[in-house]
């Protein structure tokens, strides 16, 4: 990418980095965890991934360590943590953080008047 469009490997680093995270966004949703998709988790999944890029280019460069090693690492340590922020965060059951008792029992309004019209006075 860097020749064909005449971009600084920054740029070509950050396409492919929101390339991969955006695919691998929507792949966990559809087939791994089968959720929608949400804005929300989507920027939950963004920070995560970025930050853990932004944490290993900084230890690489800190520690002079070898930048295919930072790839391979970095490739493990993300699938490793982005599977369970994913799992835990991003696309996580909402329901089982409810108590029974905190379940909301009452109908909705617009159902409420259907059946009784003076609902709205009790509301």
């Amino acid at each position: 990418m860097i020749d064909a469009f005449k971009y600084e490997q920054s740029v070509s680093n950050f396409v492919a980095f929101i390339s991969a995270v955006t695919f691998s966004f929507f792949v966990n949703s559809k087939l791994t965890f089968k959720k929608r998709p949400t804005t929300t988790g989507y920027m939950i999944y963004i920070g995560i991934m970025g930050f853990l890029s932004i944490l290993s280019g900084y230890v690489g460069d800190r520690c002079n360590t070898s930048p295919m090693f930072m790839l391979i690492s970095f490739s493990v340590i993300s699938l490793v943590i982005g599977y369970f922020s994913a799992k835990h965060l991003v696309f996580k059951d909402n329901t089982a953080l409810l108590n029974k008792s905190e379940l909301v029992t009452t109908p909705p309004l617009a159902d409420r008047l259907l059946c009784d019209p003076d609902a709205v006075r009790h509301s």
